[in-house]
């Protein structure tokens, strides 16, 4: 407890010998400073435990000292946040793409499954089969994008708590407006742009036929939530959030440039 500006502990401890009246001594050793992991490593084992890094601890761990040895190199925390992003979005691409190809199935499969709509409003039940008819015979999955997004959202859970459990980035200068990566964006840019790669890739994904308007309308609204909520966040895990919805949307695009559903026909049947 603290009294006077002084702090003072306590513990107690069985004698080794209860027969004897002997002094027992007992050595501990205190760490009285910020919990940064690589000087945590050195000072006892396990002690970088201590930093609270969710659920996902056993990856967030390795994934601090990888950006720590790359921070070695570049010596700019944010640079070094964008460059290991990058690195673990090319790492896990294969998992993402077949996240993406299958929803790019399933939107190639959308004007069908509006016309099939439109032919059995009234016979609910003669409209799930044939709408599975038409996943079997297209080799569409709804569910085809969410597993593999399942499988990678450990990986991004994990970094983001560690970004978060950071003291390096406390005052970490990125360069132009941001002079403190520990700290909310001060001109709310990065909050700004995530919110608008969110309307862009909400324009990409596939909207199924039978989707309740009133959670259509609450998706686009969705945006705007994760804006605000942002807004506090530290600048650190907003910049890691950007590059990381960005470069999705840049390889959602492209895989479905190379899959040609695109085009104005697709467009129009999923809007």
């Amino acid at each position: 407890n603290n009294k006077g500006g002084l702090y003072k502990m306590g513990y107690v401890v069985q004698p080794d010998d209860f027969s004897s009246k002997a002094l027992t001594g007992h050595t501990h050793t205190l760490f009285v400073g910020p919990k940064i992991r690589k000087d945590l490593v050195v000072r006892a084992n396990n002690l970088e435990q201590t930093i609270e890094m969710g659920w996902f601890w056993f990856i967030s761990q390795p994934m601090v000292r990888v950006l720590d040895w790359i921070n070695g190199f570049i010596g700019n925390w944010g640079v070094s946040i964008i460059v290991f992003t990058l690195l673990l979005k090319l790492l896990l691409f294969p998992v993402t793409a077949k996240g993406f190809v299958a929803m790019g199935n399933m939107r190639k499969v959308m004007p069908k499954m509006k016309e099939l709509q439109d032919r059995y409003a009234n016979d609910r039940q003669k409209l799930s089969q044939e709408m599975m008819a038409l996943y079997k015979k297209e080799g569409a999955n709804p569910l085809g994008g969410c597993l593999p997004m399942l499988a990678q959202m450990p990986f991004f859970i994990g970094f983001f708590f560690a970004l978060r459990e950071m003291v390096e980035l406390r005052f970490a200068d990125f360069g132009l407006w941001i002079t403190d990566l520990s700290v909310p964006d001060p001109l709310f840019i990065l909050p700004v742009v995530f919110g608008c790669i969110m309307v862009l890739t909400q324009k990409l994904n596939p909207q199924p036929p039978t989707q309740d308007p009133m959670q259509a309308q609450i998706m686009k609204f969705m945006p705007v939530m994760f804006s605000v909520f942002f807004v506090i966040f530290p600048a650190g895990l907003c910049l890691y959030s950007v590059v990381n919805a960005g470069v999705s949307l840049v390889q959602q695009r492209y895989l479905y440039n190379k899959l040609g559903v695109l085009g104005d026909t697709y467009v129009r049947g999923v809007r």
